[in-house]
């Protein structure tokens, strides 16, 4: 998975703006993207919040769960890569029922 600012980026966007900026100069961050120039047009990088998923199901942090959900689109138990089914595996894996019930509301 591509890397960006210490975050991995699950897909891209080119946008319709040119950009004069330097190369990788960051125009925003915000909780889910950020706008960077390129050679010729701006891109939104969309950030991956997978790992941090998996951290907070680790050791149980309820809060932060309810932070990052919104930011992880289409949350399903099963997907492509079965990446929110190991979310509720490790939260099991650790008794952290809570989370669990957490993740099942919002799939």
């Amino acid at each position: 998975m591509p890397k960006f600012n210490n975050w991995g980026i699950n897909r891209t966007e080119i946008l319709h703006e040119r950009s004069f900026k330097k190369p990788g100069y960051i125009f925003s961050e915000d909780m889910t993207s950020f706008i960077v120039s390129t050679n010729d047009y701006k891109i939104k990088l969309y950030k991956d919040y997978y790992d941090e998923l998996w951290s907070v199901c680790e050791n149980g942090n309820s809060k932060r769960l309810f932070e990052i959900i919104p930011h992880i689109p289409n949350i399903k138990l099963k997907n492509r890569n079965n990446l929110d089914a190991i979310a509720i595996a490790i939260a099991e894996s650790k008794n952290h029922h809570d989370l669990i019930k957490i993740l099942l509301k919002h799939v």
